[in-house]
């Protein structure tokens, strides 16, 4: 299965695989109102570690891992000691890339 025509006007197009089989897609949708536009800093999804936390988790138990893995997070920081840092983070993130949207609809056809 292969994406035969990618976004135009909403629809994409698929083809390819066998009669019968299952297709899925996520769609994401990036929130773009003016709270959101004020306040790029908070748009980060996640957040680069501090460098003593790279190889630790939260809650190492789940993945296997010793308690001496266990992240060191400090906590109690203020808003502004928050949005300092996500500021700081976005600095060294790759360009955004352009993101399409599909729209939704309620017939399928098959080609």
């Amino acid at each position: 299965v292969y994406v035969k025509q990618k976004v135009q006007g909403g629809r994409f197009v698929i083809a390819g695989g066998k009669p019968g089989l299952e297709v899925s897609w996520l769609v994401i949708a990036r929130r773009n109102d003016p709270y959101w536009q004020a306040r790029p800093e908070e748009q980060l999804v996640e957040i680069p570690k501090e460098p003593d936390n790279i190889g630790k988790y939260l809650h190492p138990e789940l993945y296997g891992a010793s308690p001496a893995q266990r992240a060191a997070y400090r906590r109690g920081h203020t808003l502004e000691e928050i949005r300092a840092y996500k500021a700081a983070a976005m600095k060294n993130l790759s360009p955004k890339r352009e993101l399409k949207y599909a729209q939704p609809t309620s017939r399928f056809t098959r080609r």
